[in-house]
């Protein structure tokens, strides 16, 4: 693979998990841990703990569709703007996102989504993205694979169906050997070349 096409491929690795790789001093993102750390839906940070976070939606009084579910900071620069969204009609509800995550919320959220798939104002996406956001919730390594998942299926490293534990942690693992030997080929890409006049092997007698 060319020099120019590992760095497109690495920084583009690099935007999706919101990492500056410094040469010199490369900096490698870890993994996150499952089910404890989030990416934030507003400002692309990393939720370090989820009792950092939320789960929010909004319900449209009008027609009381409910959309826009939302994983984020808990703090008002990430959030909705409760007052905005209640002047133009729409309901703002927020649960702290530590009490939706695991086998122990599981009921909560499907509760959630059978009353919009029951419901009259109910639309695909919104159902659609109700499900993204409990696999989210529910699913171990599905929180970090998602952001490589397209990448990860042009690479056949999956078939984009099958959502096991063993399938999101292989594309996880993928991702981050990607990284890595991206970090080294564009480590390389920008090192200096040897002057002229330095070190060199002496010739021989």
């Amino acid at each position: 693979m060319c020099s120019a096409l590992r760095v497109a491929k690495l920084r583009c690795l690099r935007s999706r998990l919101h990492v500056v790789v410094e040469c010199g001093g490369d900096s490698i993102p870890t993994m996150l841990r499952p089910l404890e750390q989030f990416r934030c839906d507003s400002c692309n940070g990393i939720i370090h703990d989820a009792r950092d976070g939320w789960l929010e939606w909004y319900q449209i009084r009008q027609s009381g569709r409910t959309r826009g579910f939302h994983i984020v900071h808990r703090a008002e620069r990430c959030a909705y703007d409760a007052s905005q969204m209640l002047a133009t009609g729409k309901d703002v509800t927020r649960v702290p996102l530590c009490d939706v995550v695991g086998s122990g919320a599981l009921g909560y959220l499907l509760r959630r989504l059978d009353s919009m798939v029951s419901g009259a104002a109910s639309k695909p996406p919104d159902v659609r993205l109700m499900v993204e956001t409990i696999r989210r919730l529910q699913l171990r390594y599905y929180e970090e694979a998602r952001l490589f998942w397209s990448m990860a299926l042009r690479a056949c490293v999956h078939d984009g169906v099958d959502y096991g534990e063993d399938v999101l942690r292989g594309i996880v693992e993928w991702k981050d050997a990607a990284l890595t030997s991206g970090v080294a080929a564009l480590v390389c890409a920008r090192s200096p070349a040897p002057e002229l006049g330095g070190p060199s092997v002496a010739p021989a007698d």
